[in-house]
């Protein structure tokens, strides 16, 4: 929650300092069209395929330094608010992103760089202030088939990462590669409260309330699977397909029938063809990118069932893999919420898939996967025969 308030507390800033609200561009009409906007602030997710300190992460600033990292990275701590102004600089609270000496992108240290004189006395011929690049775009939609935020990219480029950190050039060593940087808007929802009373006492509660059940036995050296793909099927369009990379999508409202596979690829271990202890970790929030839960009044199940098979690339909704078993629910509202469940476990060294379908009559559930913050669904494996 304290987490939760701070970054509400970024965005409502950095709103006041732009002059503009945030706008939730992914449901906007003409979003594909538009982009993210001028002005508009969004977060933003990095995909880098079976790269697991890459795939899923949000981007974070040094309030220091203003490097940019994949991840939380010493003292940035928290997930960064970005906006690209009218004259294509890329912001952060205000300063502008620069290309440092190894093409690493950072924001400068004074908030305005066409100041020719700061309220400090300093000037902007000082080396301590780098002269920052435009050239920033948000506009083409990300994804081929399930397409959902957009594309950010420096002169029409993606961006590279070495280590930890993102660069805008080519890069310094074998470690460097590619990767997609997504903009996506930021939540915008907010807690209602009521009046009642306990114990004879007036209070304000939440009108809509998080879900909690932690009860799952999760051995501590555990190891927690991100997942290698997520793909999102609509089963009223037989020949549609979908992305690795997409947004979770289920709903059975007004007729729909879409459902979101993950898959996860389990190690081996040490030479280890089993596990013994499983479980999935569900963790839903309103704290950075948006959670949409209907009805959104109230609370809502879901079903996650483990499939015959793998979806790829070229799988359709037509030859999806069929469901085996039910391997567990879980309720979510608006609000958020976060379980622990065992589930059996599947065999080691192999790619597994579980799909997520709505269960509640008239129901869609919506929400970005990240690994930092963790958002989304995680699988922790043990096994004894490794640790013990």
């Amino acid at each position: 929650m304290q987490y939760f308030t701070s970054l509400l507390g970024a965005v409502s800033m950095l709103a006041t300092a732009v002059s503009a609200a945030p706008v939730p561009f992914w449901r906007r009409a003409d979003s594909v069209a538009a982009g993210v906007g001028v002005n508009q602030t969004f977060g933003v997710i990095s995909y880098a395929n079976k790269v697991y300190d890459v795939d899923w992460h949000a981007w974070y600033v040094s309030p220091t330094s203003g490097q940019v990292y994949i991840g939380p990275s010493g003292d940035a701590t928290t997930p960064g608010v970005f906006y690209i102004d009218e004259d294509t600089y890329l912001r952060n609270s205000g300063a502008f992103a620069y290309s440092g000496d190894n093409k690493e992108v950072a924001f400068t240290n004074h908030t305005n760089y066409w100041i020719k004189q700061h309220n400090d006395g300093s000037n902007r011929v000082d080396t301590t202030q780098k002269k920052p690049v435009d050239q920033y775009t948000a506009n083409k939609a990300h994804g081929k088939y399930n397409s959902y935020g957009y594309t950010l990219q420096r002169a029409k480029k993606n961006f590279i990462y070495c280590g930890n950190k993102v660069y805008t050039g080519a890069g310094r060593s074998s470690d460097c590669e590619d990767f997609e940087a997504v903009a996506l808007n930021l939540s915008t929802w907010t807690p209602t409260y009521r009046n009642t009373t306990v114990n004879g006492v007036r209070q304000l509660v939440p009108t809509i309330e998080s879900i909690s059940d932690l009860s799952a036995d999760v051995p501590a050296k555990s190891e927690r699977l991100a997942p290698q793909a997520i793909r999102q099927f609509n089963y009223q369009d037989t020949t549609s397909k979908s992305d690795r990379a997409g947004r979770t999508y289920v709903s059975n409202a007004n007729g729909a029938n879409r459902t979101t596979i993950y898959t996860y690829n389990l190690p081996f271990g040490d030479s280890s063809f089993y596990y013994t202890s499983c479980s999935f970790e569900i963790r839903l929030t309103q704290e950075l990118f948006p959670l949409e839960v209907s009805p959104s009044n109230g609370t809502a199940q879901f079903v996650i069932y483990n499939m015959t098979g793998n979806p790829t690339d070229g799988t359709t909704s037509r030859n999806t893999p069929t469901r085996l078993d039910e391997v567990t629910r879980f309720n979510c509202s608006m609000a958020g919420c976060h379980y622990s469940m065992n589930v059996a476990c599947p065999r080691a060294g192999h790619a597994h898939s579980y799909e997520i379908v709505a269960a509640s009559k008239d129901t869609t559930l919506a929400f970005t996967q990240t690994s930092s913050p963790i958002v989304g669904m995680s699988m922790f494996v043990y096994s004894d025969a490794i640790y013990d």
